[in-house]
């Protein structure tokens, strides 16, 4: 069931940002150059760190970032559906 409510959430939200990002897509540009700003910004610290600014630079990196962004998000939800789902199972069980 956690799964299944991670899952509606997903859908919704990249529904949600793919509205948002399409209305304003100069606004969304922005965000992911101030994004690509403070990874740049962390790679001039670190020499040794792996140059992934250079992966994001242009229209091609805005894909990416998009894509990584929404990966992740599906990741972290489906972590924390399954774990609540896990524990609603555990804790009704366990109260019968």
């Amino acid at each position: 069931m956690g799964i299944a409510v991670a899952t509606i959430a997903f859908v919704l939200s990249s529904v949600l940002f793919g509205v948002m990002a399409a209305h304003d897509p100069g606004d969304y540009r922005m965000a992911v150059d101030q994004a690509l700003k403070s990874v740049q910004e962390i790679e001039a610290r670190s020499p040794d760190s792996p140059h992934v600014s250079q992966a994001l630079a242009g229209p091609h990196g805005t894909v990416l970032f998009t894509c990584i962004s929404l990966i992740s998000l599906l990741a972290i939800l489906l972590v924390i559906g399954s774990v609540t789902g896990a524990l609603a199972a555990a804790l009704s069980a366990r109260s019968r």
